[in-house]
């Protein structure tokens, strides 16, 4: 990832997760959350014999590190030193293998059964969808989002920060709600990387699935203030990442939390729309894609006891 204006954008959503690993002074001269460990050495301070060197050749020497440096007794990798952006990555692989059970004997809904088309407003609906139309959104044209779409950009200074912020730094925003680091809450911080990762997943696959084109694409005048993201604008990614993430951490905060998180994943993806980059329908189809993947969710083995130990650590 990259902070720079433009096709860095077009993670939609993902742009300051890298860097986010161990939070806040993770980085070092070394590049982001590592550090340099120069190991060498230059002529013995207090050589045997004049001009002798201590480590011959100036190397470490290696009969020292296997006498002295002994491994540690295990062989396999710990639990803590994941760092949470690779394990959610991880966690993919049991997302897809994972159906939600459904209601009346009906089958269970997998990663792939989630049907947006009904959100999506029926001139927009590609042909090889086409035969969904009748389900559709029930008055709603992309022209009638287009004009409120230009109706928002007089509102684009008061949101612009907080927009720009979300971009760079998403999940800054919910460590604000109530504040948990990889330090004081590792489970925590982890279900928030998974929810991410797995919104991040869907919404590129529903994205190549419907293809519909940027609201700029189709009306100039918006003019938005950083150039669209590099695919589709159906679902938005920022609401689905961002409602996914509310809902996980709803199940582990407090109660007291819960109207914020609410009230914080909707304002998310409605700066979207203010900057111009996104549809309303796109907001409200990535809620949806947002609830049903989280149904899913929670029927891989591995999430219900990390929800349950993600919750004692805010009792």
């Amino acid at each position: 990832m990259t902070n720079a204006i433009g096709p860095a954008d077009g993670m939609d959503g993902m742009d300051g997760m890298d860097g986010m690993d161990g939070m806040a002074g993770s980085g070092s001269a070394g590049g982001p959350g590592g550090f340099l460990r120069p190991i060498g050495a230059s002529a013995s301070p207090t050589p045997t014999a004049p001009g002798e060197l201590l480590w011959p050749a100036n190397k470490f020497p290696s009969a020292d590190l296997a006498a002295n440096w002994q491994a540690t007794p295990t062989v396999t990798y710990p639990r803590r030193a994941w760092s949470p952006q690779f394990y959610s990555v991880g966690f993919l692989g049991e997302f897809v293998q994972a159906t939600a059970p459904a209601a009346d004997g009906a089958p269970g809904l997998t990663w792939k059964d989630i049907d947006l088309a009904p959100y999506l407003p029926a001139d927009a609906l590609p042909a090889k969808i086409a035969p969904n139309q009748g389900n559709a959104i029930p008055g709603v044209t992309t022209r009638r989002e287009l004009e409120e779409l230009v109706a928002l950009v007089e509102y684009r200074p008061a949101v612009m920060a907080e927009a720009m912020a979300q971009r760079e730094g998403f999940l800054t925003f919910w460590r604000g709600v109530l504040t948990f680091t990889r330090t004081s809450h590792p489970l925590t911080l982890d279900l928030a990387f998974i929810a991410f990762q797995v919104g991040h997943f869907q919404v590129q696959y529903q994205k190549q699935k419907f293809n519909r084109a940027r609201p700029s694409h189709l009306c100039p005048a918006l003019m938005p203030p950083i150039d669209p993201p590099g695919h589709a604008a159906f679902p938005s990614g920022h609401a689905t990442e961002s409602a996914l993430i509310t809902a996980c951490l709803k199940e582990v905060m407090p109660a007291e939390a819960a109207g914020a998180l609410d009230s914080l994943a909707e304002r998310v993806g409605r700066n979207r729309e203010v900057l111009g980059l996104h549809y309303p329908s796109d907001s409200a189809a990535g809620r949806i894609l947002a609830a049903h993947s989280f149904d899913v969710m929670k029927s891989c083995p591995s999430i219900k006891p990390m929800m349950r130990d993600a919750a004692k650590e805010w009792q």
